[in-house]
């Protein structure tokens, strides 16, 4: 769509929902500009940093095929609408048509559906790396514990250790993936910031930015005294966007830190 300007059509500014998609795929993806050009080849592509050794090398890299993941998600949704004989008689009646393959037809082409393809496909890709990053943290964790049951498992006494360690870090592990499902399940299309909680349990990337922020900042408040993420970047010894990446996976944006740290009392 345009505005007309001076007798030339101009774009419309982006949505607030536009924006939001776009301020999410910038945090996780390496490639954002593919999201804003329909024009260069739909291959989007995040890694999964190890923060625990030096210079957070990458050990994931995964690429998302945007050509087809329309298809995918459509079919997923014309599939889940037939599992209900009476949803897919509804369907089939409101298009006037004979049976479902006419109905379907019809459907795919519709205005009101065509919106909600859109909609699943940017919930997906805004969605995916996070849900990448809390399987990989579940994996690790279940790598880690398996030998030291093992080891644990001959002894009687050993087997209670390890049963209780295997509860402490699998509950741990899948209580994160649990919330993360629910965060994202509980996010609205229009996307916001997430809160950020007490300092206690935060990522070790989310802890620095905000330590070094504390830091630079002092006794100063408001939003003024707020450091830019290029400052503390450097601070870090990476550069703005490689920041900017690494909080968006570990599940909190510069927006939201930032305003957490304008509004220190």
């Amino acid at each position: 769509m345009t505005d007309k300007t001076n007798g030339e059509d101009a774009p419309n500014p982006p949505s607030s929902e536009e924006k939001a998609f776009l301020e999410d795929v910038r945090q996780y993806y390496d490639n954002p500009q593919v999201f804003e050009n329909p024009n260069l080849p739909q291959y989007y592509t995040f890694r999964i940093f190890a923060p625990l050794l030096p210079g957070a090398p990458t050990i994931i890299d995964v690429g998302l095929n945007g050509v087809d993941l329309p298809d995918v998600l459509r079919e997923a949704m014309l599939a889940a609408l037939r599992l209900s004989p009476e949803i897919e008689q509804v369907i089939i009646e409101s298009f006037n048509s004979s049976n479902w393959e006419e109905a379907r037809a019809a459907l795919v082409v519709d205005k009101d559906f065509l919106d909600i393809e859109q909609d699943m496909r940017r919930f997906f890709i805004r969605h995916f790396p996070k849900l990448m990053l809390k399987l990989y943290e579940t994996a690790i964790a279940m790598c880690v514990i398996t030998p030291i049951g093992q080891a644990l498992s001959s002894d009687p006494k050993g087997r209670d250790v390890r049963e209780r360690i295997f509860r402490r870090v699998l509950k741990d592990a899948l209580g994160n993936l649990e919330k993360e499902i629910k965060t994202i399940l509980e996010t609205r299309t229009k996307g916001r910031p997430k809160k950020l909680e007490p300092k206690e349990g935060l990522p070790e990337i989310v802890h620095n930015v905000l330590n070094i922020a504390e830091e630079m900042m002092g006794e100063a408040r408001g939003k003024e005294a707020v450091p830019g993420l290029k400052e503390i970047a450097n601070k870090l010894g990476l550069t703005e966007n490689a920041l900017g990446k690494q909080l968006g996976r570990a599940g909190y944006s510069w927006t939201a830190l930032r305003t957490y740290l304008e509004n220190r009392t």
